[in-house]
């Protein structure tokens, strides 16, 4: 049943993923070059806003990771008893990042985050150069007559 889920949310992905693409051929037909590139702008300015609002400025590290729970026993119907382990206290401690990690995260964030805004811009470009040249063929036809 979980695989049907997944496959679903994999169509629906791909719907979404193709009807942006459509949308951005569209927008780059149009005569004014501006509507092309509404949604790479939109998309630009997500991921930057996305990482401003969700980077933290600090996060804690221990050094003794542990789970709550383990498997100690399998049942006689192959089901998972949980035993509770009692945590155990571990010292934990805050880190504050630096100017170094700030920009390394952002270099990060920028270049993977904006895969999708560089697919969109390189689909403005083609689609205006193509109109460019369809263009120029069509003043050049005008010019024979």
């Amino acid at each position: 049943m979980s695989y049907l889920k997944e496959i679903i949310l994999i169509i629906l992905f791909g719907i979404v993923i193709l009807t942006v693409v459509k949308f951005q051929i569209y927008l780059s037909k149009k005569e004014k070059p501006f509507y092309g590139l509404i949604l790479p702008i939109f998309s630009f300015s997500a991921v930057l806003s996305g990482y401003l609002l969700l980077t933290p400025a600090s996060f804690e590290t221990s050094e003794n990771f542990t789970t709550d729970m383990v498997v100690s026993e399998v049942s006689e119907d192959d089901d998972m008893i949980p035993e509770e382990i009692p945590p155990q206290i571990s010292e934990i401690r805050e880190e504050k990042m630096d100017a170094d990690m700030i920009q390394t995260s952002f270099i990060i964030t920028v270049m993977t985050g904006n895969i999708g805004t560089m697919i969109l811009l390189i689909i403005y470009w083609f689609q205006r150069r193509k109109r460019n040249l369809d263009y120029e063929l069509k003043q050049m036809q005008l010019d024979e007559l």
